[in-house]
């Protein structure tokens, strides 16, 4: 008897949770899909956003729809991932995060570009890295709608610090805040920083009291914000940041032949545009630093080169036990190219 009972009330349970699924699922498809991001509109993910809606409308006739949110009202970006891979957000636009997968921080292993041309033979459209990253987003559950970029990153300086730029000598000393991620300590650590990592919403309070002298990891769009600290922004170019367009692969697979073509091509038209327009965004920002009384440093080739040696010294063994041998043949094989094509300028 009772474990009959026990069966009538687990099947009961069954057909509730079912109903409130079904529910859910008719609730979802009634309601237009949310794009999502952490920027407000002065930055790239706003246009590249407002391009892909313009697109999506155009291609399907004004049929589909977004609900569109910038600025982070709907949380961190950390947040909006995990909400995307829960299929609460469908599309969002968010950076690598080793805590859900190591392997995406192949998008900070320093210089694997050197400029423009040869970020886009990286990381542009069908660029040489697209196939890992679309690789690894199918793997946790996404659709790479693209990858976007903000610019190349480095360094700002406090004020009333020496600005470091033959490393690893000059870099002796200095607190050198880094995001959190499995190459980080190593590669600051072999330039001769000490590498410090606290929350991104402490950096300003830290710059200001001396609790660290620099921030790493930072395009020239993320600098303005702290230019009343800063003596210096040091543009090494040690990577490209940026971000990966990333759909819910449940959601996307949920839609119609004829809708996930209005999605695939959209993104690609949004990615395209942005990969057309970071250029000039990057010089606008870079002049706008200077506007604010920061001072942008630029590593003569001799510098830069040092850099690049300590940082793959450093960073590829490490990356090598995440990825595995043949991911990272692959990986030094793209840096070989790009070599070869700064070899002949």
């Amino acid at each position: 008897m009772k474990k009959s009972h026990s069966s009538k009330i687990l099947i009961a349970i069954g057909i509730s949770l079912l109903l409130i699924l079904q529910f859910s699922m008719v609730v979802f498809a009634n309601q237009k899909p949310i794009l999502s991001h952490v920027m407000n509109q002065d930055h790239i993910f706003h246009r590249v956003s407002e391009v892909f809606m313009g697109e999506l409308s155009r291609l399907s006739g004004g049929e589909f729809e977004v609900d569109y949110h910038l600025g982070g009202d709907l949380g961190d970006w950390t947040l909006q991932y995990d909400q995307c891979l829960q299929g609460i957000i469908p599309m969002t636009f968010v950076w690598n995060n080793a805590e859900i997968d190591p392997r995406q921080d192949i998008s900070v292993l320093g210089f694997l570009a050197d400029d423009w041309e040869t970020a886009r033979l990286v990381y542009g459209p069908d660029g040489l890295l697209s196939g890992e990253y679309a690789s690894m987003m199918d793997d946790i559950g996404l659709v790479l709608g693209g990858i976007i970029p903000t610019g190349f990153c480095g360094f700002v300086v406090r004020k009333g610090v020496n600005v470091p730029i033959n490393v690893p000598d000059e870099a002796k000393g200095f607190k050198m805040r880094i995001s959190a991620s499995v190459l980080g300590p190593a590669r600051y650590k072999a330039l001769g920083f000490s590498p410090v990592t606290i929350p991104f919403s402490e950096v300003h309070t830290a710059l200001q009291t001396g609790t660290i002298d620099g921030r790493a990891y930072g395009p020239a769009a993320e600098v303005v914000m702290f230019a009343d600290v800063l003596e210096a922004f040091v543009h090494t170019k040690e990577h490209l940041d940026h971000a990966f367009f990333t759909i819910n692969k449940k959601w996307f697979e949920s839609l119609s032949e004829e809708e996930q073509k209005w999605v695939r091509e959209a993104a690609m038209h949004a990615q395209t545009w942005a990969w057309n327009n970071v250029e000039a965004d990057e010089e606008a920002q870079l002049k706008d630093i200077e506007e604010h009384g920061v001072k942008v440093v630029y590593l003569t080739k001799e510098q830069r080169d040092v850099f690049k040696k300590l940082t793959r010294e450093a960073e590829w063994p490490i990356f090598e036990k995440v990825v595995g041998p043949e991911v990272m043949q692959r990986i030094k094989d793209t840096a070989a190219k790009v070599d070869a094509v700064g070899a002949t300028k």
